[in-house]
């Protein structure tokens, strides 16, 4: 490893969030293919490689700090994160089929979670009185929520995603996180405040 990388990584073990994000979306498109590889074995499965990278993103935030860089390289590590989080995932969905209390939620027609991603990028955008920046293209827009979604608190980050990515309504959303209606609506309130101002922060996706 270099050393701006290994400083960039030193930064990031060290609380630095915006030099995790780098690293995050630097290893994007080696993850996407070692996952969508792992995932071919499972056709019928009910979540997408933009669904896991998602998970593993909340999960290298978590753990960075245990990380050891003496001990292997960061890829390695992050391989590893991946493969674990995918294998959790297969096994949570086939243990809830077995015992029944699981119904497969279809996904409307060519919908996935980028368009849901692109779609909840808008409406931050209209919230906030601007629009999408064009010069952005859409994969990278994808990559800023994911890493946004990931800093957010475990109870925004469910709703948010279960609300506003998986699309579910405020009933189904309220069940699955044992709330009531108004406070998932007092979550998502706050998680898209505050991915509002993530995003906000640079020009890079907002334009008036």
């Amino acid at each position: 490893m270099v050393d701006k990388d290994r400083a960039e990584l030193e930064a990031a073990m060290d609380g630095d969030l915006d030099a995790l994000g780098r690293l995050l979306v630097s290893s994007h498109r080696m993850l996407s293919r070692r996952i969508a590889s792992k995932m071919a074995m499972y056709p019928l499965a009910d979540f997408d490689a933009d669904d896991v990278i998602q998970e593993v993103f909340v999960d290298v935030h978590q753990g960075i700090s245990s990380f050891d860089p003496d001990k292997g390289p960061w890829s390695a590590w992050l391989n590893r994160v991946a493969d674990n989080r995918l294998t959790t995932m297969l096994r949570e969905r086939s243990r809830k089929k077995r015992g029944g209390d699981y119904k497969r939620v279809e996904k409307q027609p060519n919908q996935d979670f980028s368009q849901s991603a692109i779609q909840l990028v808008a409406l931050l955008a209209d919230e906030a009185g601007t629009t999408p920046s064009m010069a952005v293209a859409k994969d990278e827009m994808v990559r800023a929520l994911q890493l946004g979604i990931a800093q957010l608190p475990d109870d925004q980050r469910e709703a948010v995603l279960k609300y506003c990515i998986e699309e579910r309504n405020l009933d189904s959303t309220a069940d699955l996180l044992s709330k009531t209606d108004g406070a998932v609506r007092g979550l998502v309130h706050r998680a898209k405040k505050s991915l509002k101002d993530y995003l906000g922060s640079s020009t890079t996706w907002f334009s008036r």
